[in-house]
């Protein structure tokens, strides 16, 4: 992600081993890296985006967890690797992007992919994504759609536009944004 404002980019890595966690960095506009944060996790969900604020990286990570023997053997693809564990729930992971201490937030398990908007609202920071409205299994089988020869459109699952206003205590507040389901939406 780019910050607008500064020109500086913001990207994050996810090691599974030896130990499972998420290393965030900012690169400005001369080409200088910053280490930001080193979060480790018990175990180190799937994740494909993050959105940023004037203060956050924001991180939404849902109960998608990597099989690491399966992906040790190299005998599936990695999203065939994946398992959705819906008892682990999902975290909101907030890292200040001037330093200081990351912040996590538990929630029930939620499942989406892209992050569509978020900001800082005073000391609360509002997150708004596509909620996905289907089981693990349909999604996962549907990702390999996304990448067809042929001139079929992609399925994609039903979705609801949510907001998720994190408070300053730690209160998620949900608040469904519209009806029409969607992707990508901007």
């Amino acid at each position: 992600k780019w910050d607008p404002a500064t020109g500086d980019m913001y990207n994050f890595g996810l090691d599974l081993l030896p130990t499972p966690r998420i290393r965030t960095f900012r690169v400005d506009r001369c080409g200088r890296l910053t280490k930001l944060a080193s979060i480790p996790m018990l175990d180190l969900p799937w994740n494909h985006d993050f959105a940023l604020t004037q203060k956050y990286m924001v991180f939404v990570l849902d109960p998608i967890l990597p099989d690491i023997a399966k992906i040790a053997r190299s005998t599936t693809s990695f999203v065939d690797s994946l398992k959705f564990k819906r008892d682990k729930g999902t975290r909101f992971v907030l890292v200040p992007r001037n330093g200081g201490s990351v912040r996590i937030v538990e929630h029930a398990a939620l499942l989406h992919v892209h992050v569509t908007n978020a900001y800082d609202d005073g000391d609360d920071v509002v997150i708004e994504f596509p909620r996905l409205e289907t089981d693990w299994e349909k999604l996962r089988n549907m990702t390999g759609t996304v990448n067809r020869t042929d001139r079929g459109i992609p399925e994609y699952p039903d979705s609801t536009l949510m907001q998720y206003r994190i408070t300053e205590s730690g209160r998620i507040i949900e608040n469904q944004l519209t009806d029409r389901s969607g992707e990508f939406p901007q």
